[in-house]
C-alpha cells in the first residue's frame, strides 16, 4: 500500500476497492487530501475534525452517513465527477461552507446531508440527482437560491427536501450558479382590498396575506389586530398601525429582503418564527409593551448582530429567540412581572403571556384577562383542561397550537366564546375556534359557517363530516391533522393558506363554489378532484404545492 495511506484507517474489499474509515492523527492537518484509489468514505470517518479544506480523489464513489458531520472549520468543498452518493447528515453543521457545486455523477443525496450549514448561500444540483431525501438543507439560514438542472421536482425527491421552513428560491432549469440580481420595481399597498384578511365580530380584522406577491412596501390599514405575511419574499418594508397587538407565528418568516419594520405602539406579542430567515434585517428593538416573544422568532436573521429588548416582561428563558452564532440579545431594562410555576399564566394590562408550566394538567386563566397571545399554551401537551374567563375577548389563532388539552370550558357570562362538548366556539357557534387533539368529533354541527385558523391542527381524527352551512376554512385549520379524506359541500367559498396542509390527506373533493384557495392549502401528495371546469382566478398558483396535480371536472391539470 502506498505511503500516503499511512495516516488513514482503511480497509480493502475483495474487489480491490478501498474504504477510508478514519484518520490516525489530525495534528497540524488543515487540508485533508484523501488518496487517489479510495472509492468510499465510511460513516463517521471524519466526524468533528477541524479541516479548512478537503480534497477528494477522482476515484471516490460514495460518502457515508455523518462522514464529515460538524467539521465546523470546513470552508471549501469540491466534489469529484464520479461521486454517486452522499449519505445522510454527511456535511451537517459544516458551518463555514458558503457555496456548493455537485458533480454530474451524483445520483443520491441523503436526509439532512447539508443541514445547519449556516453560511451556505448558493447551491447547484445537476440533472443526475434523481433521489433527494428529506430536509437536505434544513436550517441553512443564509441560503438564497438553489439552482437545479431539472425543470421540475423529480419523483424521487422528497416533498420536504428543502427543509421545514426554508424560504430560499429554487431556480429550475439552471445550467450553473447564476449572479444574484436585486432589480425591482417599487410596489406599495395600503388599502384593505390589497390584503387577505378575516373580519371579527367587533369589526377588527386579521391580516394573513398579500394579494400581490410583488409587493415591496406594505402599509397595513388601521383596524388590524394581528398580522401574518408569511413567505412574501419581495417585501422590503412593513408599516403596522397602532391597532395591531400581535404578530402571529411565522408573521414575516421567509421575507428574505425585509429591511425595515415600523412597529405599533401597543404590540403585545411576537409569535414563534415571526422573523425567521429575514436575512436583510440589520436592527430590531423589542418594544417595552411586548409580553411574549416566541421561540426562534429571530433565527436565521444572519445580518442581525444585536437584538435589543426594551421590554421588562419578555425574556428568552430557553435561549431560543436567536442563533447565537449571528445574534446576541441585549436587555435594556431589569426584568419584572415574570411568570412563575406558582403563577404560570401572566396577565399584564389584560394580555396573557406565555404559560411557563408545561407540566400543568389544569389551568384557569385569571378573570380580567382580555387577550390570549400568540403561542400562549403552545406545546403544553399534558394540559387536560383550560377554563377561559368571562372577560376574555380575543384569542390569537395559534394560542393553543399543538396542545394536549381534552376539554375547553368558558366561564358563564362571556359574551364572545362558548364551549360545547369540550369544543371551543364563538358565542353564536358560527365559528369553531379550537378542537382538542383527541376529540372524537365526527360531524361538525350544521350551524358552523367557519372553521378558524389552526382549529383542528394536529387533530387525531381520521374522518369528519362537514356541514352544509360551511363557507370558510381558516389558515392551517387542519395543519398536520390525521384526516385522510375530505369531501367539502357546495357552499364553501374560501380555503385559506395551508388550510389542509397535511401529508396524511390522500384524497379531497372540492365544490364548484370555491372562489379562493390560498398558498399550500393542500400538499402535493393529495389526489384532488374539483367540480369546477378549471382553476379559478382566485386560487393561488401553488394552492396544492409546487408540483401538485388536480382533476377539474374529470380532467387532470
Amino acid at each position: 500500500m502506498p505511503d500516503f495511506f499511512e495516516n488513514f484507517f482503511h480497509s480493502v474489499r475483495e474487489d480491490g476497492s478501498i474504504v477510508v474509515t478514519g484518520l490516525k492523527s489530525a495534528v497540524g492537518v488543515t487540508e485533508l487530501v484523501i488518496p487517489e484509489g479510495v472509492t468510499e468514505i465510511a460513516p463517521r470517518a471524519f466526524h468533528g475534525f477541524n479541516f479548512d479544506k478537503v480534497v477528494f480523489p477522482e476515484s471516490l464513489r460514495a460518502i457515508g452517513d455523518w462522514a464529515f458531520f460538524s467539521c465546523q472549520s470546513l470552508r471549501e468543498l469540491r466534489f469529484p465527477a464520479r461521486l454517486q452518493s452522499i449519505g445522510e447528515h454527511a456535511f451537517s453543521l459544516c458551518k463555514g461552507v458558503k457555496e456548493l457545486v455537485l458533480g454530474d455523477g451524483v445520483k443520491t443525496i441523503g436526509a439532512y446531508a447539508f443541514s445547519d450549514c449556516f453560511l451556505l448561500t448558493k447551491v447547484f444540483i445537476p440533472a443526475s440527482v434523481t433521489v433527494m431525501k428529506t430536509r437536505v438543507f434544513e436550517n441553512c439560514f443564509n441560503l438564497s437560491c438553489v439552482y437545479c438542472a431539472h425543470r421540475e421536482r423529480p419523483e424521487g425527491w422528497d416533498e420536504s427536501w428543502r427543509g421545514a421552513f426554508e424560504s430560499f428560491e429554487v431556480c429550475w432549469g439552471a445550467k450553473c450558479i447564476e449572479a444574484e440580481r436585486d432589480c425591482y420595481e417599487e410596489t406599495v399597498v395600503r388599502t384593505l382590498d390589497d390584503f387577505e384578511y378575516t373580519v371579527y365580530a367587533d369589526g377588527s380584522f386579521e391580516i394573513y396575506g398579500l394579494k400581490n406577491e410583488n409587493t415591496t412596501t406594505a402599509i397595513v390599514p388601521d383596524g388590524a389586530v394581528e398580522v401574518c405575511l408569511y413567505r412574501h419574499k419581495n417585501l422590503r418594508k412593513i408599516v403596522l398601525p397602532d391597532s395591531v397587538f400581535a404578530l402571529g407565528a411565522h408573521a414575516f418568516a421567509g421575507a428574505t429582503k425585509l429591511k425595515e419594520v415600523i412597529l405599533p405602539k401597543r404590540l403585545l406579542y411576537i409569535g414563534e418564527f415571526a422573523f425567521h430567515n429575514c436575512r436583510a434585517l440589520t436592527d430590531f428593538t423589542i418594544p417595552s409593551t411586548v409580553r411574549t416573544v416566541g421561540g426562534s422568532a429571530f433565527t436565521g436573521c444572519t445580518a442581525l448582530k444585536e437584538l435589543v429588548c426594551d421590554s421588562p416582561y419578555a425574556f428568552d428563558f430557553y435561549g431560543r429567540w436567536v442563533d447565537k452564532e449571528f445574534t446576541r440579545v441585549r436587555y435594556t431594562r431589569e426584568r419584572e412581572a415574570l411568570p412563575t410555576l406558582e403563577n404560570p399564566v401572566p396577565v399584564v394590562d389584560g394580555g396573557v403571556g406565555r404559560c411557563v408550566d408545561w407540566e400543568a394538567e389544569r389551568i384557569k386563566i385569571p378573570e380580567g384577562a382580555k387577550v390570549l397571545g400568540a403561542g400562549s399554551f403552545k406545546d403544553c401537551k399534558k394540559l387536560q383542561k383550560i377554563t377561559l374567563p368571562a372577560s376574555l375577548e380575543k384569542i390569537a389563532w395559534n394560542a393553543f397550537w399543538n396542545l394536549g388539552v381534552s376539554e375547553f370550558a368558558v366561564a358563564a357570562g362571556n359574551p364572545v366564546f362558548c364551549a360545547k362538548n369540550g369544543v371551543l366556539y364563538t358565542k353564536d357557534r358560527k365559528k369553531i375556534v379550537s378542537v382538542p387533539r383527541e376529540c372524537a368529533l365526527l360531524e361538525i354541527p350544521e350551524c358552523v359557517e367557519e372553521i378558524g385558523a389552526g382549529a383542528f391542527a394536529y387533530w387525531k381524527g381520521k374522518t369528519l363530516v362537514f356541514p352544509k352551512t360551511l363557507k370558510r376554512v381558516g389558515r392551517s385549520a387542519f395543519y398536520y391533522s390525521d384526516l385522510e379524506k375530505i369531501n367539502l359541500p357546495q357552499g364553501v367559498e374560501v380555503l385559506d393558506e395551508t388550510a389542509f396542509y397535511s401529508y396524511n390527506i390522500k384524497e379531497a373533493r372540492l365544490p364548484a363554489t370555491l372562489v379562493s384557495v390560498g398558498f399550500n392549502a393542500f400538499t402535493d401528495s393529495a389526489k384532488i378532484f374539483c367540480k369546477a371546469e378549471s382553476k379559478p382566478e382566485g386560487w393561488h398558483e401553488h394552492w396544492n404545492g409546487e408540483n401538485g396535480k388536480a382533476y377539474f371536472n374529470g380532467t387532470k391539470k
